[in-house]
């Protein structure tokens, strides 16, 4: 069942007062304003893409020791690893492998959003073979999909939704550009579908010792 943004800002509204943890409450609070914000966005992918990756970042950033900083990809691997294993009812598998099974595919074959690709290009003295760590990678994908493993396929599916994320806000994309609207265009509809439901699973489990004390808290 598709989760749509209403439904997560409704259901914010009439659960947040029992929840016991302010900080999840903010937490929750500060990805629907930017998955709201996204919402208004119709005709720009690459608008649409930003505050869709900022929601989903709302929704996983952590405050954690400085000794304990790891990379930002381990960082959203835990979260997704709490997610899942918050999703009693499956609602994540079944978005992954029965309603947008089809979109995912082609973004986890798309080449201009594998790491190995970029790499090749960056470092062509290294020999990266990447067409067949791609290929690899796709039936890594397809096995894992068929066991019906959403923890792992939503890694790999976010694994390539990180490297368009880079291209992007570090200013390594042109604004508009034709050459990339359609990994725009994929990894936004993606993520319109994802974090609706992200955070609403998020909702069935509001423990703060589940996701963590959040960055900045409000002062």
């Amino acid at each position: 069942m598709q989760v749509s943004i209403e439904d997560v800002v409704q259901r914010y509204r009439n659960e947040r007062n029992s929840w016991d943890s302010e900080q999840f409450r903010t937490r929750v609070h500060r990805a629907i304003s930017w998955l709201r914000r996204a919402s208004e966005e119709h005709d720009d992918p690459d608008a649409s893409f930003i505050f869709l990756w900022i929601s989903f970042n709302a929704a996983y950033a952590r405050m954690i020791e400085d000794s304990q900083l790891k990379g930002e990809r381990e960082k959203y691997d835990r979260f997704i690893g709490c997610l899942v294993s918050s999703d009693r009812r499956q609602r994540i598998a079944n978005l992954l492998f029965n309603q947008f099974s089809d979109s995912l595919e082609e973004l986890i074959k798309n080449q201009y959003v594998f790491h190995d690709y970029w790499q090749r290009q960056l470092y062509p003295d290294k020999g990266i073979d990447w067409e067949q760590e791609l290929s690899l990678s796709i039936v890594e994908a397809n096995a894992i999909a068929r066991k019906r493993k959403a923890y792992e396929y939503l890694r790999i599916v976010l694994s390539r939704v990180h490297v368009l994320r880079n291209q992007i806000i570090h200013g390594a994309s042109t604004f508009g550009s034709k050459t990339n609207r359609k990994q725009v265009q994929d990894a936004a509809d993606v993520l319109r579908q994802l974090v609706p439901l992200m955070i609403d699973v998020m909702m069935d489990n509001p423990v703060e010792e589940e996701w963590g004390d959040i960055l900045y808290p409000v002062q």
